[in-house]
C-alpha cells in the first residue's frame, strides 16, 4: 500500500526553509506569550517531530512518499520504530502536559513515541492509530505490545494472526489505511479539544491530510483563535496562522521550554508489572501469574517480556532447584514450593539495553503491582511506588541468591523499601551487629533515601540493633546518591557517608548517617 500520490508535486512545495536564529528567537518569544495567556492550549503533531529519532517523514525531501513518487530509494540511516527514543520535542510536550500547560495533544503519528514518552492516554488522540497496539475487532479490547504489530497479509485486512484473550476475536493492527475511517473515540476527543482550543501549536506536519488537518484549520479560523505552525516546508494553512516558524521542532521546543521556565524531563521507559497468586499453606501448592499492563491504564494488557523465570526460595532465602522457564504468554507457574516466596526474573525486549530485573513475591499476597521505570541513559531500573516500611521479610539479595550468582538482584520490590533504585549496597561487620546493610538510592522521581536493614532479624533498625528495634527504615535526603562508604565515626555505633550528585551533575552532596540513632548527623551541599 502506498500514498506516493499524496507527495508534494512541485519543487517549491518540497523545499525546506530555515530561518535565522534571531528570527526564531523572536517568534518563540511571541509563542511563549500566547501559551502563557491561553485558556486551552493544544498541540498538533506530524511526522516531523520524529525525524530526529531516526524515523523518516513522508513529504520532506527524503520523505517516504517523496522518494516513492520520484522512484528513488533512501540511502539515509534510519531507526526501527521499536528502538527509537522519544525526541526533545516529545519530552517537551510531556513537560508541558505535566505542568498543566498543554491540555491536549492531537497527533497523526502512529509510531507510538508520544505514548512511550509519557503522554497520558486520556490526553492524546492518535488519529492514525499506534503500530504497537492491537485491537479486537469483536469486543474492542486493546493490547499494548513492545513490538510493532504487523498484519499478516498485504491487503486492507489488519489481522495480526493473534486472538483476543477475552472473546477469542481476531486482533487487528491498530493503524489505518488511506480511505479508512479514523478511530471514533480518538476523533471525537480531538474535535472536542480543538473546538475548546484558543491556542494551537502545529509541529512537523504538512497539514494536508484530512480530516486531521481540519482541527488546526478550525482554530485558525476562530475569531479569538491563535494558530502557530512550526514546519520546514510551507503548508496550506500558513495564511490562517498567526505566524509560521521555519525551524526544526526540537530547536523551537527547546527554546519554548526555556522561555516558559519549564524543565524538559528525561525520558524513562515505564513498565507496570502485576503478580497474582493463590497459595495453599497446607499442601504448599501455588498458582502464580506474571503479566504486564499498560503504564497508564491497568485495563490494557501489555506484552513487555521476552521471557520470565521463576525460582522457588527457601525460608532462609536460598534457591531451590532449577528456575522454571516461562517462554511465552500467559506466564503461569504452578507447583509445590519450599516456602511462600518465589523469585521472579523478568527478561525484557532489550531495545534500550534494559537488563533483567529480579523481583520477589509473597505467594500469600493475592496481587502485587510494581510500577517500574528504566532510565536508558544510565541503564538503571527504578521503582516508582511509595511503600510502607513495615515488612516481615527481606525480599532482596545484594550478592544474589546463594548458588544462583546470575540472579543478583537489581530489585526494587514495593514490599521492601522506598521508591528508589539502589546502585550501592554494602554489608558491614560491627560489634553487636552480624550484618547491617545500607542502601543508597538514586531516583529522579522522588526524594532519595538511606535504608538500614538488619539481616539477623529481618528488621529495619534505628536507635538500636537488637531484635526489638523500632521500625525506622530510612532517613530522607535531598539529592540522589551514587555511593555509600563505611566511615568510622567516633561516638557512633556505625557511621556512613552518603555521597552523590543530581541528575544533571550540577552539585554534589555529602550526607553522614548515624546508624545508632537513625539520623542524618550532617549534610553538606556544595555547588
Amino acid at each position: 500500500l502506498t500514498m506516493a500520490w499524496t507527495a508534494h508535486k512541485t519543487k517549491e512545495a518540497v523545499e525546506e526553509h530555515f530561518e535565522a536564529e534571531a528570527e526564531v528567537d523572536a517568534k518563540v518569544a511571541r509563542l511563549a506569550e500566547l501559551v502563557r495567556n491561553a485558556g486551552h492550549f493544544c498541540c498538533f503533531t506530524g511526522a516531523g517531530v520524529s525525524t530526529s529519532a531516526g524515523i523518516p517523514d513522508f513529504r520532506g525531501p527524503e520523505g517516504v512518499w517523496t522518494l516513492k513518487a520520484q522512484g528513488r530509494v533512501s540511502t539515509a540511516p534510519s531507526t526501527r520504530v521499536e528502538e527509537a527514543w522519544p525526541t526533545l520535542t516529545h519530552m517537551s510536550l510531556v513537560g508541558l502536559q505535566n505542568a498543566g500547560v498543554m491540555k491536549y495533544l492531537i497527533t497523526q503519528n502512529c509510531d507510538g513515541l508520544h505514548r512511550k514518552s509519557g503522554i497520558l492516554q486520556d490526553r492524546i488522540s492518535e488519529l492514525h492509530g499506534n503500530c504497537s497496539v492491537e485491537e479486537c475487532e469483536s469486543c474492542g479490547m486493546q493490547y499494548m505490545r513492545d513490538f510493532p504489530c504487523y498484519r499478516i497479509g498485504r491487503g486492507h485486512d489488519h489481522f495480526t494472526g493473534r486472538y483476543c484473550n477475552l472473546c477469542n476475536g481476531r486482533l487487528l493492527e491498530w493503524t489505518i489505511d488511506f480511505g479508512q475511517s479514523l478511530p471514533e473515540l480518538q476523533l471525537k476527543r480531538a474535535y472536542h479539544n480543538s473546538k475548546k482550543s484558543d491556542v494551537m501549536l502545529a509541529l512537523g506536519s504538512s497539514l494536508t491530510v484530512s480530516p486531521a488537518c481540519d482541527m488546526p484549520r478550525n482554530v485558525g479560523r476562530k475569531q479569538d483563535g491563535h494558530l502557530v505552525i512550526c514546519n520546514l516546508q510551507n503548508t496550506p494553512l500558513d495564511e490562517l496562522s498567526d505566524f509560521v516558524i521555519h525551524a526544526r521542532t526540537d530547536q523551537v521546543m527547546g527554546k519554548l521550554m526555556a522561555q516558559l521556565g519549564l524543565p524538559i524531563p528525561s525520558w524513562r521507559l515505564r513498565r507496570r508489572v502485576v503478580f497474582t497468586s493463590t497459595f495453599d499453606e497446607k499442601t504448599r501448592t501455588c498458582e502464580f501469574h506474571v503479566a504486564g499492563l499498560d503504564a497508564d491504564n491497568d485495563k490494557i494488557p501489555a506484552s513487555v517480556f521476552s521471557r520470565v523465570e521463576v525460582l522457588c526460595i527457601n525460608p532462609d532465602l536460598r534457591g531451590v532447584g532449577e528456575p522454571t522457564q516461562l517462554a511465552e504468554e500467559p506466564y503461569i507457574f504452578k507447583g509445590v514450593v519450599a516456602s511462600g516466596v518465589v523469585a521472579v526474573k523478568l527478561h525484557f525486549m532489550q531495545y534500550y539495553k534494559e537488563h533483567s530485573l529480579v523481583l520477589f513475591h509473597d505467594l500469600a499476597r493475592p496481587r502485587a503491582v510494581h510500577n517500574l521505570s528504566y532510565f536508558p541513559y544510565d541503564e538503571e531500573w527504578c521503582h516508582e511506588d511509595t511503600v510502607s516500611p513495615n515488612i516481615d521479610h527481606l525480599f532482596f539479595s545484594v550478592k544474589g541468591i546463594e548458588g544462583y550468582p546470575e540472579w543478583s538482584c537489581y530489585t526494587n520490590s514495593a514490599e521492601c523499601y522506598p521508591p528508589c533504585c539502589w546502585p550501592a549496597m554494602f554489608a558491614a561487620q560491627s560489634k553487636g551487629v552480624n550484618c547491617l546493610f545500607i542502601l543508597g538510592g538514586a531516583t529522579r522521581i522522588a526524594n532519595n533515601h538511606i535504608g538500614v536493614f538488619n539481616l539477623d532479624y529481618h528488621k529495619w533498625v534505628s536507635s538500636s540493633t537488637g531484635p526489638n528495634s523500632p521500625s525506622c527504615p530510612y532517613a530522607a535526603v535531598t539529592r540522589w546518591g551514587h555511593s555509600v562508604t563505611v566511615l568510622p565515626e567516633a561516638g557512633a555505633n556505625l557511621g556512613w557517608i552518603f555521597g552523590g550528585w543530581d541528575g544533571s551533575s550540577q552539585y554534589n552532596s555529602v550526607h553522614v548517617f548515624n546508624a545508632e540513632n537513625g539520623e542524618v548527623t550532617s549534610r553538606v551541599t556544595r555547588a
